[in-house]
C-alpha cells in the first residue's frame, strides 16, 4: 500500500524533470497487526510450522546416524540438565490425563513466564508433537522436556480432582506437592494453567459426576 501511494505520487509530478521525481520505499512490521486479526489462525499455523521443522530435523538426524562420520551443526548446543529425570518423572503415559482440553489456548495463551536460565530447544524433542505451540513455550521456558512436562501436567490434574472431590480448592502448595520437580517450577505451572482458566470446575464436571454417581451406588471408583 505504500509502495502504490508513492507511485501515485510520482505519477502526479510527472511533468517535473524525471530527475526529480524520487520513490522511497518504506518497510513496516504487520506482524502484530496480523496476530491480533487472527490469533488462533496464527497459532495454528505457527504450530503446523514448527511440525514441519520438527520433521525436518527429524529427518536430518536419521542422516547423521547413516553416516557416523558427520559433525554436529556448527553453534548447535545441547540442552544442559541438572541431574537425569528418573523413569518415574518422564512416564506419562502411567498417567490418567484429565488435563483441560488444550484447544482453549487457542484464545488466550500463557501468560510470560521469566526463568532464571537459557529456555530449552524443543525443536526436536519427541514428545512435541503432544503439546500445543503455548505449552512448548511454557516448557521450554521452565527447562523440562517435553515428557517431563506432560507427566507433572497431568499429576497436577489428579491431585487437583482429588481436592474439588472433598469440596477443596487445589492451591500452588498443592501443584507443590503433586509435583516431582522443583517447588518453584511447580508453582510457575500453577500460575500459568491458573491464569487460563484450567483450574475451573467446568472442566472436571464429567468427572466429578461420575465420582458422585460411584458415591450413592457404590460403583467402581475413577481412581
Amino acid at each position: 500500500m505504500v509502495v502504490r501511494k508513492q507511485r501515485k505520487s510520482a505519477r502526479c509530478e510527472s511533468s517535473l524533470p524525471s530527475q526529480s521525481v524520487a520513490i522511497f520505499i518504506e518497510f513496516r512490521s504487520e506482524v502484530v497487526k496480523n496476530f491480533n486479526r487472527d490469533r488462533k489462525g496464527w497459532r495454528r499455523r505457527e504450530y503446523e510450522y514448527l511440525q514441519c521443522d520438527r520433521r525436518a530435523r527429524e529427518r536430518q538426524r536419521r542422516l547423521l546416524k547413516m553416516d557416523p562420520t558427520a559433525q554436529n551443526t556448527p553453534g548447535k548446543t545441547a540442552n544442559v540438565i541438572d541431574t537425569e529425570p528418573t523413569h518415574e518423572e518422564i512416564d506419562f503415559n502411567s498417567l490418567q490425563d484429565y488435563s483441560p482440553p488444550t484447544f482453549t489456548l487457542d484464545d488466550m495463551g500463557f501468560p510470560e513466564c521469566n526463568w532464571k536460565a537459557e529456555p530449552f530447544d524443543l525443536s526436536e524433542d519427541p514428545d512435541s508433537h503432544l503439546l500445543h505451540p503455548e505449552e512448548i513455550f511454557l516448557a521450554a521456558n521452565l527447562r523440562m522436556d517435553c515428557a517431563t512436562y506432560l507427566t507433572n501436567k497431568r499429576r497436577i490434574f489428579i491431585a487437583c480432582i482429588e481436592r474439588m472431590k472433598v469440596g477443596k480448592d487445589f492451591k500452588k502448595t498443592n501443584s507443590q506437592q503433586a509435583c516431582k520437580i522443583d517447588v518453584n517450577k511447580a508453582s510457575k505451572l500453577w500460575e500459568a494453567f491458573n491464569k487460563v482458566g484450567w483450574f475451573e470446575k467446568r472442566h472436571f464436571s464429567r468427572v466429578l459426576r461420575r465420582h458422585q454417581w460411584c458415591l450413592h451406588t457404590g460403583g467402581t471408583k475413577i481412581f
